[in-house]
């Protein structure tokens, strides 16, 4: 991964877990945080002391965008405020990246594209599954694999442990933009007009499937069931490719129907798995990466793209394609 130039400026917007490893993703770029910004300005001045270059710490992004030109602005704030924050950036002036999902609906995920495209500005929304090393090489392996039949992600998660019904429900909502947008990198935009099967499940429980030709797709996410899990399992006729998404490896199984293969596979399958965690694991470890593969590598395509004024990693028209997606999916979920 080549690292962008230290010359770039970042401002961090969210003090919370998000915004401590957005900021740890920008050093190891070759960004420099110039300031957090943070309505608790406690944990913003928690999160500055961890930073080098002892960035300014201030509640009000509007003062400091007037005071300061800021090259890229990293949204990680609830989406309640994402509208608000992205527009008062993108009116500076400032490439913006910003947490999924993007905004609230498709309405205005549309306005602010067309804002960033009038400031001549990239606007990104952070969908960092679409640059793991696992997800790159299934990229690559589709390509020689044959017809997909299914995609399935499931994402079993405790992030909402301890939460109530309607927290266990955000988080539920928030985790299905990542497998929307893996749909539209991996699958194209086929079966974006497809429409969702989604039957009624409780506070958290979603599990929702749709069609498109030959290929199924489907999203189960929980917040009950355990272990916790974030994998994608894409079926084809040339193999089957299994991607771990906590940890970004992904391990490709071939085999042709006999009794040898059938006798085998526990075995050739589990080695394949085992060589692609501990070689991904030596490169994690060589890189201090330590959580959310992906995200470093975003950024620095981001800032790349913003230093040499090209496509952002992630198109407006992808970027809206997902947020379509996750409207019509979310719109057809009945909670019981």
């Amino acid at each position: 991964m080549a690292a962008a130039p230290a010359s770039i400026s970042a401002v961090v917007v969210g003090a919370g877990l998000m915004g401590r490893w957005h900021a740890h993703a920008i050093q190891r770029a070759g960004g420099r945080v110039i300031a957090v910004i943070d309505a608790d300005l406690q944990r913003a001045a928690r999160l500055a002391g961890e930073v080098a270059g002892k960035p300014a710490v201030t509640g009000d992004i509007g003062y400091l965008l007037s005071e300061h030109a800021v090259d890229v602005v990293h949204v990680c704030t609830p989406v309640e405020s994402h509208e608000s924050v992205t527009g008062s950036a993108l009116s500076a002036g400032s490439h913006v990246l910003v947490e999924k999902p993007l905004a609230a609906d498709v309405a205005t995920v549309e306005r602010l594209h067309a804002r960033a495209s009038e400031q001549g500005v990239l606007l990104c929304p952070v969908h960092q599954f679409l640059f793991q090393p696992g997800v790159l090489s299934a990229a690559q392996w589709l390509r020689e694999l044959g017809t997909v039949r299914h995609f399935e992600l499931v994402a079993c998660s405790a992030g909402a442990d301890q939460g109530s019904s309607a927290d266990r429900e955000q988080v539920a909502r928030d985790i299905v933009p990542h497998g929307l947008s893996l749909a539209r990198r991996l699958l194209g935009g086929a079966w974006l007009e497809s429409g969702w099967y989604i039957p009624p499940g409780t506070a958290g429980e979603l599990r929702a499937s749709t069609s498109c030709g030959p290929t199924s797709i489907s999203i189960v996410v929980s917040m009950s069931a355990r272990p916790t899990e974030n994998s994608l399992t894409i079926r084809c006729d040339g193999g089957t490719i299994r991607a771990n998404l906590f940890h970004g490896y992904a391990a490709l199984e071939r085999g042709a129907p006999s009794r040898l293969d059938k006798l085998t596979r526990p075995f050739t399958g589990a080695a394949l798995v085992v060589g692609a965690a501990t070689s991904n694991l030596a490169l994690r470890t060589l890189r201090g990466e330590a959580a959310y593969p992906g995200l470093r590598e975003l950024i620095a395509r981001f800032y790349r793209a913003t230093r040499e004024r090209s496509e952002s990693p992630i198109s407006a028209a992808e970027s809206i394609d997902v947020s379509r997606a996750r409207d019509r999916l979310l719109g057809a979920r009945v909670v019981v």
